[in-house]
Protein backbone atom coordinates (compact mmCIF):
# COMPACT_ATOMS: atom_id res chain seq x y z
CA UNK A 1 0.00 0.00 0.00
CA UNK A 2 1.85 3.22 -0.73
CA UNK A 3 1.43 5.88 2.13
CA UNK A 4 2.98 9.40 1.47
CA UNK A 5 5.96 9.67 3.97
CA UNK A 6 8.46 12.11 4.24
CA UNK A 7 10.83 9.32 5.79
CA UNK A 8 13.88 10.46 4.24
CA UNK A 9 13.52 13.51 6.39
CA UNK A 10 15.23 12.11 9.07
CA UNK A 11 15.14 15.01 11.58
CA UNK A 12 12.04 14.23 11.63
CA UNK A 13 12.46 10.60 12.30
CA UNK A 14 10.67 8.91 15.57
CA UNK A 15 14.12 7.48 16.42
CA UNK A 16 15.61 9.14 19.46
CA UNK A 17 19.66 10.07 19.61
CA UNK A 18 20.74 9.22 22.57
CA UNK A 19 23.21 11.70 24.09
CA UNK A 20 25.59 11.72 26.58
CA UNK A 21 26.26 15.22 28.21
CA UNK A 22 29.80 15.33 30.41
CA UNK A 23 28.79 18.57 32.60
CA UNK A 24 31.51 21.20 32.90
CA UNK A 25 33.93 20.70 35.89
CA UNK A 26 33.64 17.16 36.35
CA UNK A 27 36.25 15.63 37.98
CA UNK A 28 37.81 12.33 36.30
CA UNK A 29 37.12 9.21 38.51
CA UNK A 30 40.07 7.66 40.25
CA UNK A 31 39.89 4.44 37.09
CA UNK A 32 41.74 7.41 34.74
CA UNK A 33 40.87 7.62 31.35
CA UNK A 34 39.02 4.93 29.61
CA UNK A 35 39.95 2.99 26.41
CA UNK A 36 38.58 3.33 23.15
CA UNK A 37 34.75 2.37 23.07
CA UNK A 38 34.22 -1.39 21.14
CA UNK A 39 33.16 -0.82 17.54
CA UNK A 40 30.45 -3.15 16.75
CA UNK A 41 28.99 -4.17 13.31
CA UNK A 42 26.15 -3.03 12.44
CA UNK A 43 22.69 -5.13 13.01
CA UNK A 44 19.44 -5.09 10.95
CA UNK A 45 16.21 -6.11 13.73
CA UNK A 46 13.40 -5.26 10.52
CA UNK A 47 12.61 -3.48 7.66
CA UNK A 48 9.46 -1.06 7.34
CA UNK A 49 7.75 -2.19 5.35
CA UNK A 50 8.90 -5.68 4.98
CA UNK A 51 7.57 -6.35 1.42
CA UNK A 52 5.07 -4.80 -1.13
CA UNK A 53 3.15 -6.46 -4.41
CA UNK A 54 5.27 -6.17 -7.44
CA UNK A 55 5.30 -2.93 -9.38
CA UNK A 56 3.36 -1.14 -5.79
CA UNK A 57 5.09 1.75 -4.75
CA UNK A 58 5.58 1.95 -0.63
CA UNK A 59 5.97 4.81 1.69
CA UNK A 60 6.56 7.05 -1.36
CA UNK A 61 8.35 10.17 -1.52
CA UNK A 62 7.68 13.87 -3.06
CA UNK A 63 10.19 12.35 -5.48
CA UNK A 64 7.85 9.65 -6.62
CA UNK A 65 10.60 7.31 -5.26
CA UNK A 66 9.48 4.24 -2.54
CA UNK A 67 11.43 4.31 0.55
CA UNK A 68 12.20 1.76 3.25
CA UNK A 69 13.18 2.37 6.76
CA UNK A 70 15.91 0.04 8.63
CA UNK A 71 15.53 -0.34 12.01
CA UNK A 72 18.54 -2.05 14.01
CA UNK A 73 21.53 -0.93 16.17
CA UNK A 74 25.07 0.60 15.41
CA UNK A 75 24.49 2.53 12.22
CA UNK A 76 26.80 5.44 12.07
CA UNK A 77 26.21 9.02 9.79
CA UNK A 78 28.24 7.13 7.42
CA UNK A 79 26.25 3.61 7.14
CA UNK A 80 24.74 2.37 4.33
CA UNK A 81 22.11 0.53 2.82
CA UNK A 82 22.97 -2.23 0.26
CA UNK A 83 20.26 -3.30 -2.15
CA UNK A 84 21.52 -7.03 -3.18
CA UNK A 85 25.17 -5.61 -2.56
CA UNK A 86 24.56 -2.38 -4.27
CA UNK A 87 25.10 0.59 -1.88
CA UNK A 88 22.22 3.31 -2.08
CA UNK A 89 22.14 6.79 -0.62
CA UNK A 90 21.02 6.52 3.13
CA UNK A 91 19.43 9.24 5.27
CA UNK A 92 20.69 8.85 9.05
CA UNK A 93 18.35 8.58 11.64
CA UNK A 94 19.94 7.56 14.57
CA UNK A 95 22.50 4.84 15.72
CA UNK A 96 18.97 2.36 15.17
CA UNK A 97 17.88 4.18 12.39
CA UNK A 98 18.53 4.46 8.57
CA UNK A 99 16.43 4.84 4.80
CA UNK A 100 16.99 4.58 1.40
CA UNK A 101 15.09 4.62 -1.73
CA UNK A 102 14.52 1.76 -3.22
CA UNK A 103 15.06 1.28 -6.91
CA UNK A 104 11.81 0.45 -8.78
CA UNK A 105 13.29 -2.36 -11.14
CA UNK A 106 14.14 -3.54 -8.05
CA UNK A 107 10.61 -4.33 -7.11
CA UNK A 108 8.89 -4.66 -10.47
CA UNK A 109 8.69 -8.33 -10.33
CA UNK A 110 8.03 -11.04 -7.54
CA UNK A 111 11.13 -12.12 -5.56
CA UNK A 112 13.30 -10.85 -2.71
CA UNK A 113 15.97 -7.73 -2.40
CA UNK A 114 18.86 -8.78 0.00
CA UNK A 115 19.08 -5.72 2.46
CA UNK A 116 22.22 -5.00 4.47
CA UNK A 117 23.95 -2.11 5.90
CA UNK A 118 27.96 -1.44 5.88
CA UNK A 119 29.84 0.78 8.32
CA UNK A 120 32.97 3.33 6.68
CA UNK A 121 35.00 0.52 8.97
CA UNK A 122 33.77 -2.23 6.39
CA UNK A 123 31.86 -4.30 8.71
CA UNK A 124 28.71 -5.51 7.31
CA UNK A 125 25.16 -6.32 8.80
CA UNK A 126 23.36 -9.24 8.87
CA UNK A 127 21.22 -9.67 5.77
CA UNK A 128 17.41 -9.06 6.00
CA UNK A 129 14.99 -10.13 2.95
CA UNK A 130 12.50 -7.64 1.38
CA UNK A 131 9.60 -9.58 0.12
CA UNK A 132 8.15 -8.95 -3.39
CA UNK A 133 4.74 -10.53 -3.69
CA UNK A 134 3.10 -11.84 -7.35
CA UNK A 135 0.90 -9.88 -8.27
CA UNK A 136 -1.91 -13.20 -8.37
CA UNK A 137 -0.96 -16.72 -7.25
CA UNK A 138 -2.40 -19.98 -6.44
CA UNK A 139 -5.41 -20.16 -4.11
CA UNK A 140 -4.64 -19.23 -0.38
CA UNK A 141 -4.60 -22.15 2.06
CA UNK A 142 -5.68 -22.35 5.97
CA UNK A 143 -3.86 -24.53 8.32
CA UNK A 144 -5.04 -23.51 11.51
CA UNK A 145 -6.93 -19.80 13.48
CA UNK A 146 -5.89 -19.44 16.67
CA UNK A 147 -7.87 -19.39 19.27
CA UNK A 148 -9.51 -22.37 17.26
CA UNK A 149 -12.79 -21.46 18.96
CA UNK A 150 -14.32 -18.82 21.46
CA UNK A 151 -17.65 -18.38 24.07
CA UNK A 152 -19.81 -15.90 23.13
CA UNK A 153 -19.69 -12.88 24.64
CA UNK A 154 -16.57 -13.17 26.10
CA UNK A 155 -13.37 -11.55 23.75
CA UNK A 156 -10.31 -12.96 22.94
CA UNK A 157 -7.33 -11.61 22.28
CA UNK A 158 -8.65 -7.99 22.98
CA UNK A 159 -7.13 -5.47 21.77
CA UNK A 160 -6.88 -1.59 22.96
CA UNK A 161 -10.26 -0.78 20.71
CA UNK A 162 -12.21 -3.67 22.80
CA UNK A 163 -12.10 -5.77 19.12
CA UNK A 164 -10.77 -9.38 19.57
CA UNK A 165 -7.95 -10.67 17.38
CA UNK A 166 -8.25 -13.96 15.11
CA UNK A 167 -4.82 -15.18 13.98
CA UNK A 168 -4.67 -17.53 11.02
CA UNK A 169 -2.27 -19.55 9.81
CA UNK A 170 -1.43 -20.86 6.21
CA UNK A 171 0.42 -20.22 2.82
CA UNK A 172 -0.35 -18.52 -0.22
CA UNK A 173 -1.24 -15.24 1.19
CA UNK A 174 -0.65 -11.96 -0.83
CA UNK A 175 -0.44 -7.85 0.27
CA UNK A 176 -3.67 -6.73 0.47
CA UNK A 177 -5.70 -10.53 2.01
CA UNK A 178 -9.16 -10.62 4.15
CA UNK A 179 -9.93 -12.63 6.44
CA UNK A 180 -13.59 -13.47 6.14
CA UNK A 181 -15.98 -14.47 9.49
CA UNK A 182 -18.66 -16.43 7.30
CA UNK A 183 -19.96 -13.34 5.08
CA UNK A 184 -18.13 -11.02 6.85
CA UNK A 185 -14.54 -8.94 5.59
CA UNK A 186 -12.28 -8.92 9.08
CA UNK A 187 -10.03 -5.96 9.10
CA UNK A 188 -6.30 -7.68 8.07
CA UNK A 189 -3.71 -7.03 8.99
CA UNK A 190 -0.35 -8.62 6.82
CA UNK A 191 1.85 -10.46 8.72
CA UNK A 192 3.81 -12.07 5.65
CA UNK A 193 3.02 -14.84 2.99
CA UNK A 194 1.92 -17.44 5.95
CA UNK A 195 0.31 -15.61 8.75
CA UNK A 196 -2.92 -12.66 9.06
CA UNK A 197 -4.66 -11.56 11.67
CA UNK A 198 -8.13 -9.80 11.54
CA UNK A 199 -10.49 -7.94 13.94
CA UNK A 200 -13.38 -9.07 14.88
CA UNK A 201 -15.97 -6.76 16.63
CA UNK A 202 -18.23 -7.93 19.34
CA UNK A 203 -21.14 -7.81 17.79
CA UNK A 204 -20.36 -11.09 15.56
CA UNK A 205 -19.43 -12.42 18.53
CA UNK A 206 -23.26 -12.67 20.28
CA UNK A 207 -25.12 -15.72 18.88
CA UNK A 208 -24.22 -19.21 19.49
CA UNK A 209 -22.64 -21.07 15.99
CA UNK A 210 -20.50 -22.53 13.90
CA UNK A 211 -18.86 -19.86 12.00
CA UNK A 212 -16.63 -20.33 9.14
CA UNK A 213 -13.38 -19.17 8.47
CA UNK A 214 -12.03 -18.10 4.48
CA UNK A 215 -9.22 -15.95 3.46
CA UNK A 216 -9.67 -14.09 0.39
CA UNK A 217 -6.40 -12.95 -1.29
CA UNK A 218 -7.18 -9.50 -3.64
CA UNK A 219 -6.46 -11.36 -6.90
CA UNK A 220 -10.01 -12.78 -5.89
CA UNK A 221 -9.08 -16.49 -5.30
CA UNK A 222 -10.50 -17.97 -2.17
CA UNK A 223 -9.10 -20.16 0.84
CA UNK A 224 -10.58 -23.53 2.15
CA UNK A 225 -12.61 -22.85 5.28
CA UNK A 226 -12.19 -23.88 8.37
CA UNK A 227 -14.93 -24.01 11.21
CA UNK A 228 -14.68 -21.57 14.29
CA UNK A 229 -17.49 -22.96 16.93
CA UNK A 230 -19.00 -20.29 19.05
CA UNK A 231 -20.41 -21.48 21.93
CA UNK A 232 -22.82 -20.40 24.68
CA UNK A 233 -20.39 -21.49 27.64
CA UNK A 234 -21.26 -22.89 30.83
CA UNK A 235 -24.36 -21.78 32.69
Amino acid sequence: MAHDSTILKMNRSPWAVLMLTVLAGASLSCGGRQGPKEVLAPRIEKLAPPSTTAGKGFQVQPSGESAVSVIGSNFTSASQICFNGKPAVTAFGGDTGLSAAVPAELYSREGTIAVTVVNADGRISNAVSFQVFPVAGPPPQLSRTWPDSCVIGRGFNVQPNGGSALGVAGSNFLPGARIYLDETPLETAFGGGTALSGMVPASLLRAPRTAKIRVKNPDGKTSNALDFPMSAGPR
